[in-house]
């Protein structure tokens, strides 16, 4: 997509895309990430196609993982956190046929503010009291230090650190202060964390 709109390939863009992905950067930051020395209308042009093409094309989800929350809508209420925007995020659950295991989505569409401020949680959290659930008893699971993991120190949440997107290392997440036994693999063993077996 970046070549069909006329944007250089360097040999380290992996690098620059993970890079600016961990820092939780807005859109328009995370292509200036990219492509510093672009046009910002060129990178419109690329941001409308990029937006184009996650709400018409959907991704597989990790393996086991609709399993595991098919397990984990049974005992929690649960809820997708996000700084996507709702067309993407809708389109990608629908496809994935995820919609009937989640009780919430918040987004950027609605706070108008996103992941590590604070405020992203207040939907949230008004969504948890109605369900009679209380602050103490949320768990935020996630996969970056910027966004989930500062938000969740910054709201006092427990937090799982999950490793599968592959933004950050298990060493990573520990050096930030994240307990070896709150980092997993994958959303998949979630169930093993949190279900009592017997």
């Amino acid at each position: 997509m970046a070549e069909s709109c006329s944007l250089p390939i360097e040999s380290n863009i992996e690098e620059k895309i993970i890079s600016g992905w961990k820092k939780s950067l807005g859109k328009q930051d995370f292509m200036f990430s990219i492509w510093p020395q672009e046009a910002p209308d060129k990178l419109q042009v690329f941001m409308k196609a990029w937006e184009e093409m996650d709400s018409s094309e959907s991704y597989e989800i990790f393996p086991n993982t609709k399993e595991a929350l098919e397990k984990l809508c049974k005992y929690f209420y649960l809820g997708i956190l996000t700084n996507r925007h709702l067309p993407s995020v809708f389109f990608q659950i629908r496809k994935n046929s995820l919609m009937p295991l989640f009780d919430f989505i918040v987004t950027p569409n609605w706070t108008k503010t996103k992941k590590p401020d604070p405020k992203m949680m207040i939907p949230v959290f008004e969504k948890c009291k109605q369900a009679g659930i209380s602050e103490q008893n949320i768990i935020l699971i996630g996969d970056t230090l910027e966004g989930d993991w500062q938000l969740a120190k910054n709201c006092g949440l427990e937090f799982y650190a999950v490793l599968a997107g592959g933004i950050h290392t298990r060493e990573e997440f520990l050096v930030a202060g994240i307990p070896e036994n709150h980092i997993i693999g994958s959303v998949a063993n979630l169930p093993d964390k949190l279900l009592i077996s017997g």
